[in-house]
């Protein structure tokens, strides 16, 4: 099971700078509803990592993101994959 999803990561994960670290990840985007008087928009994004590919990022912490800033909500380790949430505010 393990060999299948690195062998999918590696085949369809996206490149990704974290850091100055490439890596491949698997990325979903959310675009987080802002209040009518807000004038930004705040996008999320989960990136499913293999394991130790990236120092381990704690909340509140700020990462680099192929040039862009992001702060780091949480960073699951897992056996299979891990998950950096990450989100920023545009506007």
């Amino acid at each position: 099971m393990v060999a299948d999803t690195e062998s999918e990561l590696a085949r369809t994960g996206i490149d990704k700078e974290i850091d100055g670290v490439p890596i491949k990840a698997f990325v979903s985007h959310v675009e987080l509803e802002s209040a009518d008087f807000e004038l930004t928009n705040v996008y999320r994004e989960k990136l499913y990592h293999k394991p130790g590919a990236i120092d381990e990022k704690v909340p509140e912490q700020t990462v680099d993101i192929d040039g862009d800033r992001w702060t780091v909500i949480s960073h699951r380790s897992g056996m299979i994959l891990s998950c950096l949430t990450v989100e920023r505010s545009v506007g």
